[in-house]
């Protein structure tokens, strides 16, 4: 996971431990400084570089020890840091390429803080190999009393697999339900009467037993809920993400069209979530 020694990051370091001790992985903690431009030819440490550099090894020791704290609630697993100069959000996606799970957290709580977040988590969320955790300074920790459900989205597209499978998994580890929603769109056309919204609850109705077979038989232990409604995606999940303790959506594939499909659902629910979101792929 990364990490800027925040207290709003210091949320995702405990979140990102937590599920790591509940999937029996080891944890890594990576904290980037950004590197900037140095005038002169001048190499000699200056006062404000070490003062930066002193900073960086408190924020990790502080995190490492946050993360340390959080795993045992569950089960001590191995916890390493790391601390680099390059440019975030690439540092970042790197680390992608070899994890299960990559973890950010916002700058701020609240909608207008994370307004600003995206210059690293959206380009995380978009850009990474593995699913991405965006954890927000509101978002509550595990606890082994909880019952609220995870909720993942469902469009019918088959990308949403990847973002399934997160979802199964991580509400068989936490012991809750999984809440799967497929919502058919806002707009109401011209004619339509009961018998239309009849016949397109039944299609979407289809679309979730299409997009979840299996995964019932491989998760017995998961109570699966399905929910059809006719909403805007990002309106419905976010209701629903209120009432759980996980959301999980797709980004619907790779490249610059991947991309573009990834930021009209997406980029809306991370501005607006108070719950931890998994982007899977």
């Amino acid at each position: 996971m990364g990490t800027d020694g925040s207290a709003e990051s210091i949320v995702a370091v405990r979140w990102a431990a937590q599920t790591a001790a509940l999937h029996d992985a080891p944890l890594h903690i990576q904290l980037v400084m950004e590197s900037s431009p140095v005038s002169g030819t001048d190499d000699r440490p200056r006062p404000a570089a070490l003062l930066r550099v002193r900073e960086a090894d408190e924020a990790i020791e502080r995190a490492a020890s946050a993360a340390e704290a959080a795993a045992h609630a569950v089960r001590d697993i191995a916890i390493g840091t790391e601390i680099r100069t390059a440019h975030i959000a690439t540092a970042l996606i790197e680390r992608s390429r070899n994890a299960a799970m990559l973890v950010v957290g916002t700058r701020g709580a609240g909608r207008i803080q994370r307004m600003l977040l995206g210059s690293v988590s959206t380009a995380v969320a978009r850009d990474a190999d593995c699913p991405v955790a965006v954890v927000p300074a509101e978002a509550p920790l595990w606890d082994r009393a909880s019952t609220s459900p995870v909720v993942v989205g469902v469009d019918g597209s088959g990308a949403e697999q990847a973002a399934i499978e997160v979802a199964v998994t991580e509400a068989s580890l936490r012991g809750v339900e999984l809440v799967a929603v497929h919502t058919w769109g806002e707009i109401e056309p011209p004619a339509a009467t009961g018998s239309d919204w009849t016949a397109l609850r039944r299609t979407g109705e289809a679309v979730l037993a299409t997009s979840l077979a299996g995964w019932q038989e491989q998760y017995p232990e998961v109570s699966i809920r399905r929910e059809v409604v006719r909403d805007r995606p990002e309106h419905r999940l976010l209701e629903r993400s209120r009432e759980g303790q996980l959301l999980v959506v797709g980004n619907r594939g790779r490249g610059v069209l991947g991309r573009l499909l990834f930021g009209s659902v997406g980029e809306a629910l991370l501005r607006s979530v108070d719950r931890a979101i998994v982007i899977a792929r």
